[in-house]
């Protein structure tokens, strides 16, 4: 026969394991979502600065054929933004945008580039799927960093999110 000190000490066991589960449980997708957070942040911060920082290679990759280019970026050798690279970025959205956007290293994230002036804030040029479709999930990542191009300064955004598979 089971003496009742034996049952309290097996109630408190039970009890306490589960406490222990529901706290690591927690822990665990507190920890997930950070880890999601920040390889989007870092894949955000890479995407933008190839962007805004390279030329692309090649660095004539506006004028080559898509599969000679490895990287896309869009500055020209003076650093400013260069109008004919984003008109050919631009181009490429409809029928080559997953191509480009894994040679951006976005890797299983979608992209969205947009450059709009930074006085009225009209759209001069966009690439990519915008993140309010019916296959957006909630882990999105944006920045706008200004630039100049053409003697004007410009919002380069860039945006990953993770599509909904």
């Amino acid at each position: 026969m089971l003496s009742s000190e034996l049952v309290v000490a097996f109630v408190l066991f039970m009890a306490s394991l589960f406490f222990f589960l529901l706290a690591w449980n927690s822990i665990f997708s507190s920890y997930a979502s950070q880890l999601q957070q920040h390889q989007l942040h870092f894949a955000l911060m890479s995407i933008s600065n190839q962007l805004l920082l390279s030329s692309g290679d090649p660095a004539d990759w506006e004028f080559s054929a898509l599969q000679n280019a490895n990287a896309f970026g869009l500055a020209n050798p003076d650093g400013t933004l260069s109008a004919a690279k984003l008109s050919a970025l631009q181009s490429l959205n409809s029928t080559h945008y997953d191509a480009v956007r894994e040679r951006m290293g976005a890797g299983r994230l979608e992209v969205y580039v947009e450059v709009t002036d930074a006085e009225n804030r009209a759209v001069l040029y966009r690439f990519g799927r915008q993140a309010d479709g019916p296959q957006a999930s909630q882990a999105s990542a944006y920045i706008q960093r200004l630039a100049l191009m053409d003697g004007n300064l410009v919002l380069l955004k860039t945006q990953v999110w993770e599509a909904q598979r």
